[in-house]
């Protein structure tokens, strides 16, 4: 019997740590209307979140002692998040990528280590292959991006250097150019590049960049 109460004790007291307590509640009619989707950026010093009604993508600051959230920041895309339904962050912490059901399309940012900021909004939308787009996932290993769609009835993947270095998915419309040493996004892959950087970076990024 004492065996049986010991027993007892450390099932309840394990399941006791998985109870939630202190509640604290953030209503925001204008940019979390039908919130669908939150997650933590691997370093804990995020929290993003993506609304179907408000078109959005929504990100706080987190105190990693108490858990609360500060500095939200709103992003309202009608264009491209509409309808946001999944948001996750590469395990690196270095991208956020959501997903839209009524844009379809998939969406995705640089992510600031030090604050958390977006940046460098990259956006597909693909009515073939993302209509109904409704999850989105990033490989532990961060080497591929993964999204299902609901009215596609599929299942779509990238690799994420595709993704990242030329700031498309799957596309090839843009390519990563030299400007001034720095690499950069541009427009088109024209003719407009120095023969010099073109074949460096044709040769350095061959599986990624393409006319």
């Amino acid at each position: 019997m004492r065996y049986l109460l010991l027993l007892g004790f450390l099932v309840r007291n394990a399941w006791c740590s998985s109870v939630i307590v202190n509640q604290v509640n953030k209503i925001d009619a204008a940019n979390l209307n039908t919130a669908r989707s939150v997650t933590v950026s691997p370093d804990g010093k995020n929290v993003y979140a993506v609304a179907q009604n408000s078109d959005s993508i929504v990100h706080w600051d987190r105190d990693s002692a108490t858990g609360a959230l500060s500095n939200q920041v709103n992003k309202i895309d009608a264009a491209n998040l509409n309808g946001a339904w999944s948001v996750t962050v590469s395990p690196d912490g270095k991208n956020v990528y959501a997903v839209a059901a009524y844009s379809d399309s998939i969406v995705h940012w640089d992510r600031d280590s030090a604050t958390g900021a977006l940046s460098n909004q990259v956006n597909k939308i693909d009515d073939a292959n993302l209509n109904g787009a409704m999850s989105v996932t990033v490989s532990p290993d961060g080497k591929n991006v993964y999204a299902v769609a609901q009215n596609s009835k599929s299942i779509v993947h990238w690799d994420r250097g595709n993704l990242d270095a030329c700031g498309l998915l799957g596309g090839s419309d843009k390519c990563l150019v030299s400007n001034g040493g720095t690499l950069v996004v541009q427009a088109d892959c024209g003719t407009s590049l120095e023969s010099a950087n073109r074949t460096q970076l044709e040769t350095q990024y061959s599986s990624f960049c393409t006319e």
